[in-house]
């Protein structure tokens, strides 16, 4: 008999299922990363020192037996899953297939420490991905968002469709109506379309309607819908247009701190450029107390693909006098850990 496991367990209890990580945004993840886990390998979306997983099963058979875990697990230094943690959990799962109280198993599933609630934002894209995967009614706010956001009905009150409608929107429209959308985003007003782009970051949308995207929010030039356009954009399946949307900031070096926030948060692998992360890291030494910047920095760190990271910008010649003081600092910190 093979040892428990996370991944083990999902195979004994016969269900289907897809994993979420919800670290920055809503992500599909592949199923084998249960295994990473149970190997002791490094956790591909590390964020703030944890892996944010949602598990959603469901019986192929009666769909409304259906389950959505939040699990928030502490990893190490190398972004794996703490021993301690991954046998305290697989311990508990195991328990609750072989309790036959119904309270004692929902007890030993969700009365635990690693246990989180989702944000409302998260929230509301989980739902309508899970229900629309298992061919569920989206809820009554879609209709009335299609017709605000595709028809541009004026007389409805977008704010009556709640973060619910702007997900499923998102979630069952794009890309069948994309070409709808993006003739219409120069009439949607700034607010509903900076609410409906943030949603946007849950899903991976297309070329044409991230393009579309960013050409409208250079149009507009307000901070709020760029910050969105760059979370919404973020999933998108080509990113030609990011450099453009970022370009005339970064050459004045006028970025806000929030789009530079967004920039190292949901673009990592942009930093693999040396240069590049020296250049903005330099920029939110300048712009962020030492605690905040060693928080970033960390975080940053631990993003696949990017090892070594603070060695690599010690060693450039790109390397400024405030950067380095930052680094010195927060290394200092550290070592006194």
């Amino acid at each position: 008999m093979n040892a428990p496991s996370l991944s083990g367990f999902l195979s004994l209890i016969g269900t289907e299922y897809q994993l979420f990580d919800l670290g920055v945004q809503v992500r599909r993840i592949p199923k084998n990363t249960l295994e990473i886990l149970d190997h002791g390998f490094r956790y591909p979306q590390p964020h703030l020192g944890f892996a944010w997983l949602a598990i959603f099963t469901w019986q192929a058979d009666a769909l409304e037996r259906n389950n959505l875990w939040f699990l928030k697990l502490p990893l190490d230094e190398q972004g794996c899953l703490l021993p301690a943690v991954h046998g305290e959990l697989v311990r508990r799962l195991y328990q609750a297939i072989q309790t036959k109280d119904n309270d004692e198993r929902r007890r030993l599933l969700s009365d635990h420490g690693f246990q989180f609630t989702p944000d409302n934002n998260k929230m509301a894209a989980m739902h309508s991905a899970v229900t629309h995967q298992l061919n569920l009614p989206a809820s009554p706010y879609l209709a009335p968002a299609m017709d605000y956001f595709l028809q541009t009905e004026t007389d409805i009150d977008w704010t009556k469709l709640g973060l619910q409608g702007l997900s499923d929107l998102v979630e069952r429209c794009l890309p069948k109506h994309e070409q709808q959308l993006i003739d219409n985003l120069e009439k949607i007003e700034d607010a509903p379309l900076i609410a409906l782009v943030n949603q946007m970051q849950h899903r991976r949308i297309s070329e044409p309607m991230a393009l579309a995207l960013c050409d409208e929010a250079l149009r507009r030039n307000i901070d709020e819908l760029t910050e969105a356009t760059l979370r919404g954009i973020s999933q998108a399946e080509n990113l030609p247009a990011i450099t453009e949307l970022f370009q005339t900031q970064l050459a004045e070096n006028s970025i806000s701190l929030e789009s530079l926030l967004i920039l190292i948060t949901y673009y990592p692998k942009l930093f693999k450029d040396i240069d590049f992360a020296c250049q903005r890291m330099t920029q939110l030494s300048t712009r962020v107390d030492r605690k905040s910047f060693s928080k970033v920095l960390t975080n940053l760190a631990m993003q696949d693909e990017l090892d070594g990271l603070v060695i690599k910008i010690l060693s450039s010649a790109t390397l400024t006098e405030p950067l380095a003081n930052a680094l010195s600092d927060t290394i200092k910190s550290a070592a006194k850990k």
